[in-house]
């Protein structure tokens, strides 16, 4: 009842939006079938951090943006957990399990972040290999420079958008 008078974050309704299209683009048949993603609950996640990222490259831009940045990282974790509750983890395998995809989400940020500065394609091969790839012991070249193509897409697409449009909870991504 007392929920009734408690202010809306707007911040969580355009985070919640970006998830989403975040999520949609993640799950294209693509990335598992053309690009050689591993179709697993950990090719999906790394593929739906991917996304993620490249929002919040975009969103980073503004003071707005940055705490609509945070709120679209709640809302991802909060997703993960659900998930993870879907599929049986219990409460005690739970916090490990967190712990350890946070850990994945802050270490994949901060690699596709470096790979973004040094802005070449061996970056790009290198970094999506160790990570998108991760769980695939040798990935094809060929398939993960069609994901480096496409991230570079993605990026060029993103700083063409404006920052008013994405903080409305809209973001184009670049077809597949």
């Amino acid at each position: 009842m007392f929920g009734l008078f408690k202010k809306k974050n707007p911040h969580k309704e355009i985070a919640l939006s970006l998830y989403a299209e975040a999520m949609m683009q993640s799950r294209a048949i693509w990335f598992y079938e053309s690009a050689g993603v591993p179709d697993s609950y950990d090719g999906r996640f790394d593929c739906l951090l991917l996304h993620v990222f490249l929002i919040m490259q975009k969103l980073n831009e503004s003071a707005e943006g940055k705490e609509v940045a945070q709120e679209l990282f709640d809302v991802t974790f909060a997703d993960v957990d659900q998930s993870l509750r879907e599929i049986g983890v219990g409460d005690t395998g739970m916090k490990r399990r967190m712990k350890n995809m946070m850990l994945a989400f802050n270490g994949r940020m901060h690699a596709y972040q470096a790979a973004k500065e040094h802005a070449s394609d061996e970056a790009w091969l290198e970094v999506l290999a160790r990570n998108l790839y991760g769980t695939v012991e040798t990935p094809e070249h060929p398939m993960v420079k069609q994901v480096s193509d496409y991230v570079l897409r993605a990026l060029a697409e993103l700083d063409g958008q404006t920052q008013e449009q994405v903080l409305s909870g809209n973001v184009r991504f670049p077809s597949v």
